[in-house]
């Protein structure tokens, strides 16, 4: 453990928990468009477009981090993102303007975390960086459970211009954290190739389809959970990812006693099945029990999942090439609430909750099997 938790990996998590915290209080971002003047489908739109944006935008992220270094493109993404966090106190009407900071404010968030991402996969050594990247996911999880409690509590004694700066405060946090760390300078002998050599490499295709489909079912939950705890009598919000949050904390804390590499992918099935299981409890949840167990079982499969997934894709991709395999791997989050956001919101609105989280657990049942499937016929032995 000594070897994985170092210095350098301590101040990379903590950078990011605070870069998180700067977009975690902000769940209450949808409030301040309401009081603008926005409509439910105005504040779709906004999101998807900015997801869009995101999306075209991800192969010069890609390149970016590989070329300039991570320390760099995070103090670059963290002032972009706080400069449109402070331009949101001078809009008072809902349009265009609305729509431009909306975006830079995101597109900068993405760029710092994706960078961030990338160093944490750096400064892990590659016997350990399972391990070590299960620590590193408490740096997201803990503000999960913290951010929308600090932002309520802020509103309740105060309008969203403190919540705002209070924003900004986190990101110039982590951009000063940033700063003390010293890029790893990778070398190799391999010629750094383009975004899309790296998207269409060989055997990271697997890794993005079990990507797409994680991202299908924790995009899922983000963004329907708030309304489907509020349209029924089952647990809220604060209890559903509190205890998702909490789980996976404890589950990431206990990653030194994890068996070795060799069993990762036993590791990985098992993590699939537990986050499975959570999806379709989820579904037919009808008291508050089977919610919270359901939650508890997202959060272990989470815990497991994550790590071995992105350990896989730091392996497999060429170390020049880390910042645009992370590029994608963020990026296939936003395709999957582009795409999946819709289809489960006409789901939902036709045919109930339990549908769609049915839905969406048959789904990734389905594509988790496809990918053990397609990933064992180009590494049988290894994840």
């Amino acid at each position: 453990m000594r070897a994985i938790a170092t210095a350098q990996l301590f101040r990379v998590t903590l950078a990011t928990l605070l870069i998180e915290m700067a977009f975690t209080v902000l769940l209450h971002f949808p409030r301040f468009l309401t009081e603008l003047g926005a409509s439910e489908l105005d504040i779709g739109l906004l999101y998807g477009t900015a997801a869009a944006v995101n999306i075209v935008l991800r192969p010069w992220m890609g390149r970016s981090i590989d070329r300039h270094g991570r320390r760099q493109v995070v103090a670059v993404g963290g002032s972009i993102s706080a400069m449109a966090l402070l331009s949101f106190s001078t809009i008072d009407t809902f349009g265009a303007t609305i729509f431009v900071v909306t975006i830079v404010y995101m597109s900068g968030q993405v760029i710092a975390f994706t960078a961030l991402y990338a160093h944490a996969t750096d400064v892990v050594p590659a016997g350990g960086r399972t391990r070590g990247l299960a620590l590193f996911s408490i740096s997201f999880l803990l503000p999960l459970a913290l951010g929308s409690i600090l932002g309520e509590r802020l509103l309740a004694v105060a309008d969203f211009d403190v919540l705002f700066f209070g924003a900004v405060g986190f990101i110039a946090g982590a951009i000063a954290i940033t700063a003390t760390l010293a890029d790893p300078g990778i070398e190799t002998v391999e010629p750094r190739r383009s975004f899309f050599a790296t998207l269409g490499q060989r055997d990271l295709r697997p890794l993005w389809l079990l990507s797409a489909m994680y991202g299908l079912g924790i995009t899922s939950l983000y963004t329907w959970m708030r309304t489907y705890t509020d349209t029924s009598s089952v647990g809220s919000l604060g209890l559903f990812f509190g205890v998702f949050a909490s789980t996976a904390i404890m589950v990431s804390f206990t990653s030194n006693s994890w068996p070795g590499e060799k069993d990762e992918k036993r590791i990985l099935a098992l993590g699939i099945l537990t986050f499975l299981a959570g999806f379709f409890l989820l579904a037919f949840a009808g008291t508050t029990t089977p919610f919270v167990v359901s939650a508890a079982l997202l959060g272990v499969g989470q815990a497991f999942v994550v790590p071995i997934m992105v350990s896989a894709i730091a392996d497999r991709s060429r170390p020049s090439e880390r910042g645009s395999a992370m590029a994608i791997f963020v990026a296939l989050f936003d395709v999957a609430a582009l795409v999946g956001g819709p289809i489960m919101g006409a789901t939902i609105q036709f045919a109930g909750y339990s549908t769609a989280f049915a839905g969406v657990a048959t789904t990734l049942a389905a594509g988790f099997g496809l990918f053990f499937w397609w990933d064992g016929a180009i590494r049988p032995r290894s994840i």
